[in-house]
């Protein structure tokens, strides 16, 4: 931008999203969900027709998701008609959407700082809103007796912390001692959050990039990650008892039973109860409560098999190849191989949340498919946190978590 803003479509795009990214702990749904903001995405869809160019092949897919849906509610019914359509609405204008370099950098900038807003509240509020066998776990309250579902709030912070490691890793940070606190806040939140696989995932991601990055030798590798193993194993000695023990726990049952593989065993149930076609665009809770198991509040707990539940192997057959579509670009285009570790880790995420529908699966989507759809080789020169660009955000999330704080805590 060069000390000046263009007012075009893509900018407006990229300073709504970035401002919803800052305010999304204000979503007020327990599970993110896009009916707490969905009249700021119904604002952007105009102004992505205004910046729209050619469609490409994964805008027919993700049309097509959209027209099976349809013809799912119509058939079959469903509660969530909604947020499905305004889902792949969303996606169906960035999967052939053009931003350019600078545009997804301050997406990413600021994607980070909204995982560092969030941690710090989280720290602060410094609630339990579990009890029983959980009740060591902080979670992030949006009301007085309102939170956050503390795995999503473990899961959006993953990516961001990630993103922020790598950066520091390979020395493309312009303040390491603020990222360093930045990291540090993060990591705290999601062992707080009690979250295994938000644990699993972000340091098995930077095993991986430390042990495959051309950026260092194979000594010094090993010294991060020995020195990475000893920190961890030292701050996990620190862990109120509940949480040290959620973390290295078989389940939250009897020790021996996870309630995860309980509930993916239900999802299953429902998804074949009718698996060509599906049960229709209704919410897993209430298919598997068409079943009829005891009366209990289950959810399939995996955001595929609730695909399958919903559209059937018919209806998810686009959505699973959209999914996959990054991991194709990644190795088609020779991406930095921070992309596909990140791209990987966030599909493991899915695995084990019933993200679906919600923020926590619709704006890392919208981060990797901005990515894609900007020029790589300029990216790579730009990394996020330099330069003016970095002073502008580290000043920005000071001046707001200043006003935040002291609107949200309860």
């Amino acid at each position: 931008m060069n000390g000046k803003i263009k007012i075009t479509p893509e900018a407006m795009i990229t300073f709504l999203f970035c401002l919803h990214c800052i305010l999304l702990f204000k979503n007020n749904t327990k599970y993110f969900n896009l009916a707490g903001s969905y009249y700021l995405y119904i604002l952007m869809i105009p102004l992505f027709i205004l910046s729209f160019r050619n469609c490409n092949k994964f805008q027919i897919i993700v049309g097509t998701i959209i027209l099976y849906t349809l013809v799912s509610f119509i058939l079959k019914g469903g509660s969530q008609i909604s947020a499905l359509l305004l889902f792949w609405t969303i996606m169906f204008f960035f999967v052939g959407y053009q931003i350019r370099p600078q545009l997804y950098l301050y997406i990413k900038d600021f994607y980070c700082i909204s995982s560092i807003i969030m941690s710090v509240l989280l720290l602060i509020q410094h609630r339990h809103p579990y009890t029983g066998s959980d009740s060591a776990r902080y979670g992030l309250f949006y009301a007085k007796t309102e939170f956050y579902d503390v795995n999503f709030t473990a899961t959006f912070l993953t990516i961001p912390t990630i993103i922020m490691f790598i950066d520091f890793y390979d020395k493309n940070v312009k303040y390491p001692r603020l990222m360093i606190g930045a990291l540090a806040i993060n990591l705290l939140s999601v062992y707080l959050l009690g979250s295994r696989s938000g644990l699993v995932i972000v340091f098995g991601s930077l095993f991986v990039y430390a042990l495959t990055s051309r950026n260092k030798k194979y000594g010094l590798k090993l010294v991060y990650l020995i020195g990475g193993a000893l920190l961890l194993t030292i701050a996990v000695q620190f862990l109120p008892d509940g949480i040290i023990t959620r973390i290295l726990s078989k389940g939250i049952i009897d020790g021996k039973t996870s309630t995860r593989y309980i509930s993916w065993m239900y999802g299953m149930e429902a998804f074949r109860e009718n698996p060509v076609w599906g049960n229709g665009v209704y919410s897993t809770v209430e298919q598997i409560n068409k079943i009829n198991y005891w009366g209990t509040a289950y959810t399939a707990h995996n955001t595929f098999i609730s695909f399958l539940a919903m559209y059937g192997i018919v209806g998810s057959i686009p959505i699973f190849i959209f999914l996959a579509a990054p991991v194709y670009y990644a190795i088609k285009n020779k991406y930095e191989l921070y992309f596909l570790i990140l791209y990987l880790g966030f599909m493991a995420q899915m695995f084990v949340i019933e993200a679906g529908f919600s923020e926590i699966m619709l704006i890392p989507l919208i981060f990797f498919w901005t990515y894609i759809n900007s020029s790589a080789n300029e990216i790579r020169k730009k990394n996020t946190f330099t330069k003016k660009r970095g002073c502008l955000s580290w000043l920005t999330i000071m001046f707001v978590q200043r006003r935040i704080i002291s609107l949200t805590l309860y």
